[in-house]
């Protein structure tokens, strides 16, 4: 598909992007055009953007999460609890994480982003979590990992051969902020204190 074989010029910024862009406007002016009152196929243009609303202004995430973040995530939500939006009450943990709460089928669901990549998991009757990050960032492994790793795993991290140590960091940083998450908890819990 198109798609498939752009993915690349997209992400970059390329005219694919430009022309991806203008192919999506045309698309939903038409629905615009055809469902002005919102009777029919353009209900289906607003999946998931009260959620992602919700998201952005209702925990807390204005700040931190872009509008097409939130409302991408609100897709899968909407999708997974398939009702609506102002049928589900979504809740704050002390520590501040959003949930969905326990009277509407125990959903949970966690979300991640970075430079040019966002992950939502969604799950029922599990606390999940889940991190992403840029790899190709550069990072001083080492040092991070000594101030905020385990002793073990610091020592693990300082064994591995230079061409491969910032991916092992990067997937021992993603695991470790992962269960934090997941625990609910965040930064309360100390990085070093498990592995």
């Amino acid at each position: 598909s198109w798609l498939e074989a752009n993915w690349q010029d997209i992400f970059s910024g390329g005219s694919a992007r430009e022309h991806a862009i203008a192919v999506c406007c045309r698309g939903k002016a038409g629905i615009v055009a055809r469902d002005e009152r919102e009777t029919g196929e353009r209900a289906l243009l607003n999946l998931g953007h009260t959620f992602g609303h919700a998201l952005e202004a209702g925990c807390g995430f204005s700040q931190r999460l872009l509008h097409g973040e939130a409302v991408a995530c609100g897709m899968v939500l909407a999708a997974e609890l398939s009702c609506a939006p102002c049928d589900v009450p979504l809740s704050i943990t002390a520590s501040r994480k959003p949930m969905v709460s326990a009277s509407h089928g125990a959903v949970r669901f966690n979300l991640s982003h970075t430079a040019g990549m966002i992950v939502c998991l969604v799950a029922r009757e599990l606390e999940v979590g889940v991190d992403v990050e840029d790899a190709a960032r550069p990072v001083e492994a080492l040092a991070i990992g000594e101030r905020f790793f385990s002793a073990s795993e610091a020592a693990s991290l300082a064994g591995v051969a230079q061409e491969r140590r910032q991916a092992r960091f990067f997937e021992l940083w993603t695991l470790k902020e992962s269960y934090i998450k997941a625990r609910g908890l965040g930064l309360a819990i100390p990085l070093d204190a498990f592995d």
